[in-house]
């Protein structure tokens, strides 16, 4: 949580820079989360107190006013930012409602239809970026080779040999900026609109690294999926819909979303391998054995 004083200069800076906001007092900011605020006026704001060393946050800014603000995509409106020598203060208007952790799932489908959507229109030939390095590259397939020499850092041959066949299939991507951490906690629904959330992680890269959290089957390490995930009977839906939206050839979804998971659990398996944890990397090791890509 920020320190006091913190909190007091960004009530001062408002009420200094801002007319609508001259008489707002420390009692209406109420603290959220980390550096993020509830700012109950009428009508209420979301603010973030957002340091300049902060990359995800000055991304999320910029990501706001610059992709967000051209497209027609539904996203919370940045209402201004205020920039101060320390950091920087962004607003956005209040969201209501509730996300898609643990209910209104029947929703993803619609989601995963507007972002196939947005990834179609944001479709580019500019230059694409690792989610996991974040190391530019010219084309998709130089990113891919350099993305699994980077993953396979700790396998023998037979891993090595799937991961070759599964990024061939991710090479049916195409360059885009995508949202980056598209889980249902990104998604908030209010009333029957939906609103993507969240855009620190976004970026000029593959759009199929945006169903990493989408699973077609059950990992063998995954007692209960958690929230994050989205099931394989909800990937059902999901992606067919997805896939029709952003203009991809839908005969081979299966085998695709085989590749996207493959990818995402070789880059689970990397960082407990770095962080040295032990037995989640065991799981993960299992988890690549066992799935199958044809």
């Amino acid at each position: 949580m920020l320190p006091m004083n913190q909190e007091d200069k960004i009530i001062q800076t408002l009420k200094e820079q801002r007319r609508e906001f001259s008489n707002i007092d420390k009692q209406q900011l109420e603290h959220v989360q980390e550096r993020a605020y509830h700012l109950h006026t009428a009508p209420s704001y979301f603010l973030k107190w957002i340091p300049n060393d902060d990359r995800l946050g000055q991304n999320e800014i910029w990501v706001n006013q610059t992709i967000l603000q051209k497209c027609d995509f539904s996203t919370p409106s940045l209402k201004f930012t205020i920039k101060l020598e320390e950091g920087s203060i962004a607003c956005w208007k209040w969201l209501d409602g509730t996300d898609l952790r643990h209910q209104n799932r029947d929703y993803l489908p619609q989601a995963f239809a507007q972002l196939g959507r947005f990834h179609a229109q944001q479709r580019h030939q500019q230059t694409v970026y690792s989610l996991i390095t974040h190391q530019g590259f010219d084309t998709i397939k130089e990113l891919l080779k350099a993305e699994l020499d980077f993953l396979c850092t700790y396998h023998d041959a037979s891993v090595i040999r799937k991961a070759k066949t599964a990024f061939l299939l991710l090479e049916l991507g195409y360059p885009t900026y995508i949202h980056g951490d598209m889980h249902p906690g990104n998604l908030r629904l209010m009333g029957n609109s939906l609103r993507f959330v969240d855009w620190g992680y976004c970026i000029s890269s593959v759009n199929l690294f945006d169903l990493g959290y989408i699973e077609t089957v059950r990992f063998q390490s995954t007692e209960e999926s958690g929230w994050w995930n989205i099931t394989p009977d909800e990937a059902k839906t999901v992606l067919p819909a997805y896939f029709e939206a952003s203009g991809l050839d839908c005969n081979n979804i299966d085998q695709i979303q085989r590749a996207v998971m493959l990818w995402s659990k070789l880059w689970s398996y990397y960082n407990c391998v770095k962080n040295d944890k032990k037995t989640e990397a065991v799981k993960c090791k299992q988890d690549i054995d066992l799935l199958e890509i044809n």
